[in-house]
């Protein structure tokens, strides 16, 4: 669990807006799934770049966002968000994809004996990483 704050210094990020005490609790790659109330990361993979759905994740109720200080539709994204939340979380990073690299080996570190859970295959793996979290946030030990 990371404070904005937190975000910023680990992904070499700026704090477009939000309060950078807010602490994130839950990240969500996917616009699709368990979007209320996380911090929407839109990675790009396969071609895909998920920044088109920062928008329809800030109407799903996200706490905040990455977004590329490169992209093309930074200023509307920005902007639209801020109409819809104007606490909205919006950090700017240089690469989405490296940051939450970022924060993936930062929080590892700090969290070395939490066992970790590989989810593969061609199909599923986004349901059953969102299925598999929700469980184990009810389990103590993790």
């Amino acid at each position: 669990m990371f404070s904005l704050k937190d975000l910023e210094k680990y992904t070499n990020g700026k704090i477009i807006n939000g309060n950078e005490n807010t602490m994130i609790n839950n990240y969500c790659v996917n616009h699709e799934f368990y979007i209320n109330g996380a911090f929407y990361v839109p990675i790009i993979f396969h071609g895909i770049n998920r920044e088109i759905y920062i928008i329809e994740s800030v109407k799903l109720g996200a706490i905040g966002f990455m977004i590329e200080r490169t992209s093309e539709n930074y200023e509307n994204i920005i902007k639209e968000s801020k109409s819809i939340n104007p606490n909205i979380c919006i950090l700017e990073v240089n690469h989405v994809n490296d940051s939450i690299c970022a924060l993936a080996k930062i929080n590892r570190s700090l969290n070395i004996n939490i066992p970790i859970i590989g989810v593969t295959g061609s199909v599923g793996k986004t349901t059953m990483s969102c299925l598999l979290s929700n469980i184990l946030k009810g389990v103590s030990r993790f």
